[in-house]
């Protein structure tokens, strides 16, 4: 999730991240729910996703993935940088995924094309996708051959996000079964209404019921279009079975509200 725009609402993994970075210590007592995240979903931090929030720089992050991965159960913690962004990752459960990605040739997930305009939010058409398919299969075989390695940071070129809006690629990257693509550039200058704007959306948000200690830990907040939430369902259906299935001793929970924004940051 950006850490601008209207979605300033934190969850207790980047609440406790966020604590961290600015100076405080990480308390081990989230040990337990920190290692559950990563389990389920392999990169459930992420805060720092943007260079230009000076407490979130690439240093400071790497400096908080050397500390965590000194603990034996976050040994595979990696920082993945793609462009302006920084993500926190699990490296054998993102293997995994990027495995999935490119056996089923992204057919796990859906591309919503949005644009500057009026006009409503569309599924992509199958014509719209060929070109971003390929790109973004491109880059997760980078990304599965890097991740083999025992580097600590992954940084992937800037020519392999050249033509890729960076929405679509963190979208992916988080296993959001639904990713908002712009099918033309967005228009130079700072943000401004686009297509979203004033739509009805549907929030999901997807949750860890840790039932020893009666808690239910947020892992994931994803949006998509109302209008469109029918179509989207059996790729959620997907995701949260991909999600259970690696943590069979937690119900994953499933929560849904409606928001209508007058600007949607994308």
């Amino acid at each position: 999730r950006r850490v601008h725009g209207e979605f300033k609402k934190t969850d207790m993994l980047t609440g406790i991240v966020q604590s961290w970075l600015s100076g405080g210590r990480l308390s081990w007592k989230y040990t337990a729910a920190l290692v559950q995240a990563f389990e389920v979903l392999g990169f459930s931090i992420r805060a720092g996703f943007l260079f230009d929030q000076p407490m979130c720089s690439p240093l400071k992050l790497l400096e908080l993935v050397r500390s965590i991965s000194k603990v034996e159960r976050f040994s595979e913690i990696k920082l993945l940088t793609v462009g302006e962004a920084s993500l926190v990752i699990h490296g054998r459960v993102m293997q995994r995924f990027l495995e999935l990605l490119i056996e089923r040739n992204l057919v796990c997930v859906t591309f919503i094309a949005i644009d500057d305009s009026e006009s409503l939010p569309k599924i992509c058409s199958s014509s719209e996708r060929a070109a971003l398919d390929l790109k973004l299969l491109e880059l997760c075989r980078f990304l599965l051959q890097s991740l083999s390695s025992c580097e600590l940071h992954c940084v992937v070129p800037d020519v392999l996000i050249r033509d890729v809006n960076l929405t679509s690629v963190i979208g992916l990257l988080l296993e959001y079964p639904a990713v908002y693509c712009f099918i033309e550039p967005p228009s130079a200058g700072p943000p401004s209404r686009n297509c979203l704007s004033f739509v009805p959306l549907h929030l999901h948000q997807l949750s860890v019921s840790i039932t020893s200690s009666s808690t239910s830990l947020p892992v994931m907040q994803f949006s998509v279009p109302a209008a469109l939430d029918t179509a989207i369902d059996p790729f959620l259906r997907q995701l949260r079975d991909r999600l259970q299935s690696r943590v069979p001793e937690y119900p994953i929970e499933q929560a849904t509200s409606c928001v209508c924004l007058p600007q949607v940051s994308v």
